[in-house]
């Protein structure tokens, strides 16, 4: 991800208690587009968040998604990998702002962690999908 003001797409959440506001990117990982998110709201807490696979899981699957997932929770402090409601395989990663501003570049080197680690593992995750 390229440290650049206008790579992200804004949304404020209307009708939201916590006043969410998403902010929409993408990064690239072995020729794929993934769709890239910080969402920020009135708690302390800033998620970011990557769309790795949108419908991942299949009965075919994911017995063996579900240990991956687990494996790589258990490795990997930074971050978690779960599956949503949609069945979509999705990286978070949490972080505490405790002022009124978000720190653009603990963001970015967030960013450089998770784009690391998805360059090693991409290929393995989608072994375990296909």
């Amino acid at each position: 991800m390229k440290k650049h003001p206008n790579i992200f797409d804004v949304e404020e959440i209307p009708n939201d208690e916590q006043n969410t506001t998403v902010f929409r990117s993408s990064i690239t990982i072995a020729g794929q587009r993934l769709l890239a998110m910080v969402i920020i709201d009135d708690s302390i807490f800033t998620i970011l968040r990557v769309q790795i696979l949108p419908q991942a899981v299949t009965e075919e699957n994911k017995a063996a998604l579900l240990d991956l997932i687990n494996e790589q929770n258990k490795g990997y402090k930074p971050f978690k990998l779960y599956l949503n409601d949609n069945k979509d395989l999705m990286l978070d990663t949490c972080l505490t702002v405790t002022t009124d501003e978000l720190d653009g570049e603990v963001v970015y080197t967030l960013f450089d962690v998770i784009i690391t680690y998805l360059n090693n593992s991409y290929r393995k995750i989608m072994k375990v999908v296909w």
